[in-house]
Order: C-alpha cells, then structure tokens, then sequence
C-alpha cells in the first residue's frame, strides 16, 4: 500500500512539474512574441500629437498634427496636420505635413491595398478647397507613395470636426461631430454626430511608433 501510495506521489509531482515546465515555455513564447522590433520616436520643436495608426501590406501609417515643422517640411502655420508612412523594417519611406493659415488637424487614418485615407478638421480653407463657416472636416487620399490624389472639405456654418475614416469597396465612410446642420440635413441642437458615407470613389511632445 505504501509502494502505491509513493508511486501517486511521484506521479502526482511529475505532472505538476510538467504543467510547470509547459506554463514557462508558454510563457517564453509570449515574451518572444511580444518583442519590441522597433520603435521611431519623431517630432518637432513644438507640440506633436499621433492620433491613429494603420497598416496595409505597404507599410505603417501615423497620422496627427503639430505646431512645429517636421523634419524636411513645412510649416504652413499654427498646427499642421502631418501623415507618415514607415516600411515593416521601420524605415521612413515619406512624410506629408499639410494645413492652412489658421490651423488643421489629423485625427483619423484607414488605408486599403493601395491608399491612405487621413480626416481630422481645419479652420480655414485647404488648398483648392472652400471653407463652410468656422472650422470643418476634411478627408485626403494618398497613395502608396505620398501623393496626394484628392481632399474633401466640408461642413456647416458653424463648427465641424472629422474623427473617424473607413474604407471599402464602396467608399470612404468619414464620422465626427457638428454644431450646425450639414447640407441636407437638421440640426438636433447641441452638438450632433454625423456620418457621411464616401462615394468619393500643449506641450512640447514628440510623437512614435513601435512595432511588436
């Protein structure tokens, strides 16, 4: 009876022993998998915000705004909205730092296999855009390699922020917020949330991202 007794004890020890063992290498291949691979730390001499992130098969995509001029662009003035792409090694293939005399932000980012799609809101009239009353929302488009294929600025006469972007096969779907009545539609009063489906076919911070 003691032989048996001893023997499920062992047993009863090997089997912890092997949980143990089998927790620890569970736990290595979590520790492996969650190596940082890299990070990129940027920003200006003002104030710099990152606000979204998004990956495709090219590359990763940060998108925000600052009051400073990035390095190799331009301040337009006050706070700009910036996008940057990095390839999957973390290596900067191009930045775009946009905005207008009185102010632009970057608040979200969505890309599909070939493009990026940036909102966020300014308070004067983009480039070959015309401003609605105070501040309004924008979309831009860019490809793959930085160029601009088109922007979208629009709103109501009073104040008007982008937050949100998704992309389909259909459209671009841009959301955020307003305190006036868009084109064709009713104010609730206050602030309304709105979403518009595309078929458009302080401090001194710095910004990064990392990979895991």
């Amino acid at each position: 009876m003691a032989h048996i007794t001893n023997l499920h004890l062992r047993q009863a020890c090997l089997r912890i022993h092997l949980v143990a063992l089998l927790v620890m290498v569970a736990l290595s291949i979590t520790a492996i998998a969650q190596t940082t691979q890299w990070t990129r730390q940027f920003g200006s001499s003002g104030s710099d915000e990152a606000h979204a992130v998004a990956v495709n098969a090219t590359g990763v995509y940060v998108v925000g705004f600052t009051e400073g001029a990035l390095p190799g662009q331009t301040m337009a003035k006050f706070t700009d909205a910036f996008a940057r792409k990095y390839d999957a090694g973390g290596n900067e293939q191009w930045t775009r730092q946009f905005g207008t005399a009185s102010g632009t932000l970057g608040y979200g980012a969505a890309v599909n296999a070939t493009s990026l799609y940036i909102v966020g809101e300014t308070y004067d009239a983009l480039p070959e855009q015309t401003s609605s009353g105070d501040t309004d929302a924008f979309v831009r488009k860019y490809d793959a390699n930085g160029k601009e294929l088109w922007t979208r600025q629009f709103g109501s006469s009073d104040l008007d922020f982008g937050r949100g972007v998704a992309v389909d096969a259909n459209g671009v779907y841009v959301v955020g917020y307003t305190r006036g009545a868009l084109p064709g539609q009713t104010s609730a009063g206050g602030e309304d949330v709105f979403e518009l489906p595309g078929g458009l076919k302080r401090r001194s911070d710095d910004v990064g991202v990392a990979r895991m």
